[in-house]
């Protein structure tokens, strides 16, 4: 599939200096008040990280050194102790790194006139990231001129193939629309599992699209029932050839009044070169995006406004209920289900053998 030869990428805004780069309630200050800061934050971590040392001491000086009371008390307040330090000292290292970075972000952005925000609660525009999660945080780099954010999305999800709470980090570009589209997603291929895997989001397998040339060979396409027509509207032969070129390694999710572009793992850890390609990268598909404005649900019939200067508009219109959410598997809540049924059936067993005896 050939790109369009004509197709002129987008420069980066000037250089612009503006003060107040960063901005949110984990806005990065001196190195050791950070630092500092985090500790105060996990004063109650810490503390029990030194009672289960100091009690494993004590008890590790009773039973096994042999020791009177008074000097296995002594053992188990040493060894509370070091643990607690050992605690400590990993969490400076860790948040000076946070800090470095995040002062490098916060740098970026102030010279190229974007703004900085760190750790807030702001998810990205998806359905798709953190499905089962919660407990997320957002650190991200945003436009003020257009509205593009780009940043780390992290979070825990409560379901696991190995249960309990895992934690995750999706890297994001998201680009605000003007009016609300079709849910759709672009998943890629090139990282090998699937979204059911990498985010918990097992999307019904009838959806799935196909695509003329190559594009399936890089990208599977899940849309709606019945907005097939609207999602070649969008995914025109031009735009999967740039999908091809420039984001065969992103998934994409057209959601509501935005677009996402998500992957696994930090973008806000490249070098500084690499978050100018992101920022070109964003811009280039805010462009692309523009034209994507003028797209109405022809379900709901919006009908043209005449305007005050004798002009038609279109007013803004939602996108019909069955184009607003993909059809998603809801077979994990049988798990708990078959395990709650096992465990009755353990226990009538266990009961009829004792009514048996």
């Amino acid at each position: 599939m050939a790109t369009d030869p004509t197709r002129a990428e987008p420069s980066l805004p000037p250089t612009r200096r503006r003060s107040g780069g960063a901005i949110g309630p984990g806005e990065p200050g001196s190195a050791m008040r950070f630092a500092f800061a985090w500790l105060a934050r996990r004063t109650t971590v810490a503390t029990w990280i030194f009672v289960a040392g100091a009690i494993a001491g004590y008890a590790f000086g009773l039973a096994v050194a042999a020791l009177q009371p008074p000097l296995a008390t002594l053992l188990g307040l040493a060894t509370g102790a070091a643990v607690a330090a050992v605690f400590a000292v990993w969490g400076f290292v860790e948040s000076w790194r946070t800090h470095r970075r995040w002062r490098r972000l916060a740098e970026w952005a102030d010279d190229r006139g974007w703004r900085a925000a760190f750790a807030v609660a702001k998810r990205p525009a998806s359905d798709i990231i953190g499905l089962r999660g919660a407990r997320g945080r957002s650190t991200h780099l945003v436009d003020p001129d257009t509205g593009i954010r780009v940043g780390d999305w992290e979070y825990a999800r409560e379901w696991s193939t190995r249960g309990g709470w895992t934690a995750h980090t999706w890297g994001y570009i998201e680009i605000p629309l003007k009016a609300p589209v079709p849910h759709i997603v672009v998943d890629s291929r090139r990282n090998r599992r699937s979204l059911a895997v990498r985010a918990g989001a097992d999307l019904v397998p009838d959806q799935v699209l196909s695509l003329e040339g190559d594009f399936d060979d890089h990208f599977t396409v899940y849309c709606p029932a019945g907005y097939e027509t609207d999602a070649l509207y969008f995914l025109s032969p031009e735009v999967m050839a740039t999908l091809i070129d420039t984001a065969a390694d992103w998934d994409i999710e057209f959601n509501d009044d935005a677009i996402v572009f998500f992957r696994p793992g930090s973008v806000l850890a490249a070098s500084v070169h690499g978050l100018d390609d992101l920022a070109a990268q964003a811009a280039l598909w805010e462009q692309r995006s523009r034209r994507w404005e003028h797209w109405r649900d022809h379900r709901l019939g919006a009908v043209p406004v005449m305007g005050t200067d004798g002009t038609l508009s279109r007013p803004r219109t939602p996108v019909a209920e069955p184009g607003r959410t993909l059809e998603s598997n809801r077979w994990w809540w049988v798990l708990p289900l078959a395990f709650g049924g096992l465990i009755v059936l353990l226990y009538a067993s266990v009961v009829s053998d004792m009514i048996t005896e």
